[in-house]
């Protein structure tokens, strides 16, 4: 049986059922509102709690500076006074123009750096020559810096990414890291450990099951990697410093 409605009825449903979806828009625009101004809100006071943790730092530090693979690395498995000033999903452009104004840099035993997967991820094509020389030009040109090659992910996330093309992605952009690496005397650059020849079956180990991200056993293949660089990189630099006071 249809139920009919009166015009007075009929016009006061209608108008409840605009209010209605008015209401529900502006709810979502304060939540979506909300939701964005709460990331800027984080990013601000992270990158805030960075610059006060390089202020306050001591001198002759190695330096960590990356994205999540850093900011998720106990760095006291490669040295026991590092400092990390890592950001997660950070890309090339906000962590090149901050790391301008630490001052850790400068004064830094060694620096460390890993960047540029998110940036592969995000425009699905390497970041500009300009930006991989502008990441190495972060040594001063003074402290030994070790370049860390990006990770190559699962197989199966690969599929997923940039239409599938984000292997490739990530091996142009580390033959670059390792040109760009080589105009720099003070410059070594060290393979990510998913980068490295191995089986899926291996690669899957060294990572999370987001196939992105490291696991364990990859933090302590990057590790193992790192100290044996470092402890080289070191030792040029003290050698280097000997004879300029000689």
């Amino acid at each position: 049986m249809k139920i009919l409605l009166k015009p007075p009825v009929f016009v006061a449903a209608t108008a409840c059922g605009m209010a209605l979806s008015l209401m529900l828009g502006f709810y979502l625009g304060v939540l979506k509102s909300t939701s964005v101004n709460t990331q800027e809100i984080f990013e601000a006071a992270m990158l805030g709690h960075l610059r006060r943790l390089d202020g306050a730092s001591g001198s002759r530090r190695v330096v960590f500076i990356g994205t999540s693979t850093f900011q998720g690395f106990d760095h006291s498995l490669v040295v026991p006074d590092g400092l990390s000033l890592s950001v997660g999903g950070e890309r090339l452009a906000s962590l090149i123009a901050r790391a301008k104004s630490y001052r850790s840099l400068k004064s830094a035993s060694a620096i460390v750096i890993n960047a540029g997967f998110n940036d592969i991820v995000l425009n699905c094509r390497t970041p500009s020559a300009d930006n991989l020389r502008a990441l190495v030009a972060l040594d001063q040109g003074a402290a030994p810096l070790l370049l860390v090659g990006v990770q190559i992910p699962s197989r199966k996330k690969s599929e997923s990414l940039c239409d599938g093309r984000v292997r490739a992605l990530v091996q142009h952009m580390n033959l670059e890291l390792v040109s760009v690496c080589k105009e720099r005397p003070s410059c070594k650059f060290v393979p990510h450990p998913t980068a490295l020849q191995m089986s899926e079956g291996e690669r899957e180990t060294l990572l999370e099951d987001d196939g992105i991200h490291l696991s364990a056993k990859g933090y302590s293949r990057l590790a193992e990697a790192l100290r044996g660089a470092l402890e080289g990189s070191l030792e040029q630099r003290k050698e280097r410093e000997c004879n300029e006071s000689a």
